[in-house]
């Protein structure tokens, strides 16, 4: 728990908190067939400009299936350059919000929290290498699809993923590599602030808008 988390804990006060970070990532679910692809991933860097006040860069991407056969996990499709005093208001009328609603032929769920990252993670790691893992054992596979299983409590899918990690580790070093750099080394200080603001009630009402990737 961060100070700020832990001072807003001790007096009672619950309100989504916007966090300034030089180098963040937030993932989100996808639903729908607009999308073209079950996960969105955003990645926010502070860029530094010499002589002149720096930047905010968002860049969206869109997780590629069996995208480990070309060495391309990611497609980029969109950049949104901020402002320094741009940045709390653009995450508070934020257009994504306009998919967090029930409801919707097209959607999005903004992941959040230290397990459901890292289970949407690992997802988005067998969906990336969806043709190697339905070339693997059985006990792989077995772990794979136990880790995904949202019907299965916290525990016994984190006792999958180790058992999958292990696998990797013994017997596949290059692969555990591309979980490690490809997926985990881009969602690197993960921004859980932004699934609070994104699921918080009191934030003002949003305009209609668009996001939907394209091709």
């Amino acid at each position: 728990m961060k100070l700020y988390e832990e001072f807003l804990q001790r007096i009672k006060v619950n309100v989504p908190v916007i966090e300034h970070n030089s180098d963040w990532a937030f993932l989100f679910r996808t639903y729908g067939e607009g999308w073209f692809t079950p996960f969105v991933l955003m990645t926010v860097q502070w860029i530094t400009v010499e002589n002149r006040v720096g930047h905010y860069l968002l860049t969206y991407h869109k997780a590629i299936h069996d995208g480990y056969a070309k060495k391309q996990y990611f497609e980029k499709y969109k950049d949104v350059r901020l402002a320094w005093d741009e940045y709390d208001d653009y995450f508070k009328n934020w257009e994504v919000r306009n998919y967090i609603r029930p409801g919707l032929s097209e959607s999005l769920t903004p992941i959040f929290g230290d397990n459901e990252m890292l289970f949407s993670a690992w997802e988005m790691f067998v969906y990336t290498h969806d043709g190697w893992v339905a070339r693997q054992p059985p006990e792989f596979r077995v772990y794979v699809e136990g880790a995904i299983d949202d019907a299965r409590s916290d525990n016994e899918r984190i006792k999958s993923y180790q058992n999958a990690l292990l696998f990797l580790t013994t017997r596949e070093p290059n692969t555990l590599r591309a979980w490690k750099s490809e997926i985990m080394g881009r969602m690197r200080n993960y921004g859980h602030w932004l699934g609070k603001l994104l699921t918080s009630d009191s934030l003002p009402p949003m305009k209609e808008g668009s996001l939907a990737v394209t091709t």
